[in-house]
């Protein structure tokens, strides 16, 4: 089966056969299919921040950002496709980094994916109450991450990276 521009659909589909409540018209995903997708990366852990960013740098153009106020000023000031958070950091958590952006970009579309150490569900809770996307748990499965920000980006209507490692 082809999407829109012509990709395959089978090489993307993630776990989820969920599809997009809303048909994405041809020319948004055909125009969004000709950039590379912008992932913002909220992770104060180097060695975390440092596999995930190796892991999407080959499909995104990633930006890092190490702390939560760093997170929503990056996220303020320019234009992603897709934001991966950690739930836990200094100075801003990134809870309340996601519960500020929505509000003050509102109505704010871009796809969150938290991740973290703590899967207590009342954490998962607020993450989700905050506009999550998906929720991963450490310690974080690469190959996992890569497929539900595919996912994540399809269902918005970001056509598939050219190049995919999974």
């Amino acid at each position: 089966m082809l999407d829109l521009c012509g990709l395959a659909r089978e090489s993307w589909a993630s776990p989820r056969s969920i599809e997009p409540e809303t048909p994405v018209s041809e020319s948004r995903l055909c125009a969004r299919a000709k950039r590379r997708a912008r992932v913002l990366v909220v992770e104060d852990d180097n060695a975390m921040c440092d596999a995930i960013c190796r892991s999407l740098r080959a499909d995104y153009d990633v930006v890092i950002a190490r702390d939560g106020v760093k997170g929503l000023e990056a996220a303020e000031a320019d234009a992603f496709d897709a934001i991966v958070t950690d739930v836990w950091m200094p100075k801003l958590d990134g809870i309340t980094m996601v519960n500020k952006l929505r509000a003050r970009l509102a109505p704010s579309t871009v796809p969150v994916l938290f991740i973290s150490g703590e899967e207590a569900m009342a954490t998962m809770a607020a993450a989700y109450a905050a506009g999550a996307t998906a929720y991963l748990p450490k310690p974080l499965d690469l190959a996992w991450l890569r497929q539900e920000i595919r996912w994540m980006l399809a269902y918005s209507g970001f056509a598939r990276p050219a190049s995919s490692s999974v």
